[in-house]
């Protein structure tokens, strides 16, 4: 199944995003947004506000894709080649589009007149959603190279400091997204940051992500603003949003010991997994517009998209390294091999949006909002991301999978890991 993605899936996604004629933008949305910035005559943008996560999304799919070891197999290869020549390609023309101060969106960039930044008028244009998914991609671009190409880590960086510098608290900008993703993407960098220059020095990133969701209230309960984020207890509104929002929350909660950010947390895992989850691991009745319905309301043609299914492993993977509890990995291990691994063809080549528990229609290539075409490889590829985990003097087996993995710096010295066997078979 790795192979149909890194073979089939990610070319496809490379193919649509060079495609200039795709109606939903691509990587030619950055390439006028930098005519813009250079003060050339350019086009408009293209497609949604926030088509530029499908990019993104790619990039981190791709970079994942080249950690892996081909041994051997000449497809695999192939497609690595085009992955390492279409990075060369893209990389300089995203990091050309952002604006000198860090800034990165190219709507923004490209429609001046939506262009002050973080207006509570355009929170439906996903400033958020996009600058999260791009560090995330150059996390694993960094790792990808061995840490020695570190140009979107650097550009990253700058997104990331150009957010804490004009979001925060007064004199500062209070502001929260429409759709979440650069909550869980800023502890992600921030702990990455940490890792890799020394602790702390990643800290500004993780207190903005808890300063984003302090900021969600007097709204409504689609984008899960209708309440102060420690006082929401129950799953509700728009089900990609609302996971984002809970695993930035299992984020906040592991890294500040908030007593209110894990009461929270704890409450609505218990009312997901109690009350509204699927038994494929899915979540989101559709019952409200992409989102949950009530308790126990678990339709037949349920919603369940793609998105969401990488969401929820996102939180239960959270939760685990919380609290090392095995309910947490059994659970993300349901919607990693049926919610999620289930909704792409055994070729790679086609997939659904949504994941109800019976339908009669075949998966398509594409879909007119490609927010899962990426999400769906990106989180998939991370398999050995999801295997295990470590505490200080401890090793924790959450997915059991035939391997032999090299686990660092346990108790002062590196553990190989071993598994064999025929599971989940």
């Amino acid at each position: 199944r790795i192979k149909a993605l890194v073979v089939n899936w990610i070319p496809h996604c490379i193919d649509e995003i060079n495609n200039h004629s795709l109606s939903q933008g691509g990587i030619n949305n950055y390439e006028e947004a930098a005519k813009a910035l250079a003060g050339q005559p350019h086009g408009r943008h293209k497609g949604y506000p926030f088509s530029n996560a499908w990019v993104h999304q790619t990039v981190e799919a791709m970079c994942i894709a080249l950690m892996i070891d081909p041994q051997g197999d000449q497809d695999i290869i192939k497609a690595q080649q085009r992955m390492k020549a279409t990075l060369e390609d893209w990389i300089p023309k995203i990091l050309a589009a952002q604006e000198a101060d860090g800034y990165l969106q190219t709507r923004f960039t490209l429609d001046t007149r939506s262009a002050r930044h973080w207006d509570p008028r355009t929170r439906s244009e996903h400033e958020g959603y996009v600058a999260g998914y791009f560090l995330e991609s150059a996390i694993n671009h960094y790792l990808m190279t061995d840490r020695k190409d570190s140009r979107m880590y650097n550009a990253a960086k700058k997104l990331a400091d150009c957010w804490y510098k004009n979001l925060g608290p007064a004199p500062k900008k209070e502001w929260f997204d429409g759709h979440q993703e650069m909550e869980q993407a800023l502890v992600r960098f921030g702990r990455f940051v940490n890792a890799m220059e020394g602790p702390g020095k990643g800290q500004n990133y993780i207190e903005l992500a808890k300063f984003l969701l302090d900021s969600r209230k007097d709204g409504g309960e689609y984008d899960q603003s209708h309440l102060p984020v420690v006082q929401q207890y129950e799953a509700v509104g728009h089900a990609v949003r609302a996971v984002y929002t809970y695993s930035g929350m299992a984020d906040v909660a592991t890294e500040t010991h908030d007593i209110d950010y894990q009461s929270a947390v704890m409450s609505i895992w218990d009312n997901l997994v109690n009350k509204k989850y699927y038994v494929t691991g899915g979540v989101g009745s559709g019952e409200t517009s992409e989102g949950f319905g009530p308790n126990y309301s678990l339709r037949n043609n349920a919603y369940c998209e793609s998105c969401s299914s990488c969401g929820a492993i996102f939180f239960q993977y959270k939760l685990n390294l919380a609290y090392q509890d095995s309910k947490y990995a059994d659970l993300y291990e349901d919607t990693l091999y049926n919610a999620l691994l289930g909704s792409t063809d055994l070729e790679g080549k086609n997939f659904y949006y949504t994941n109800p528990l019976d339908v009669e229609g075949p998966p398509t290539p594409w879909h007119g909002c490609p927010c899962c075409v990426g999400n769906i490889p990106r989180t998939l590829l991370m398999l050995p991301t999801w295997m295990y985990a470590r505490g200080a003097d401890s090793i924790y087996v959450n997915l059991f999978i035939g391997s032999t993995a090299t686990v660092e710096n346990i108790a002062g010295t590196d553990v190989q890991m071993v598994q064999a066997t025929d599971y989940p078979w």
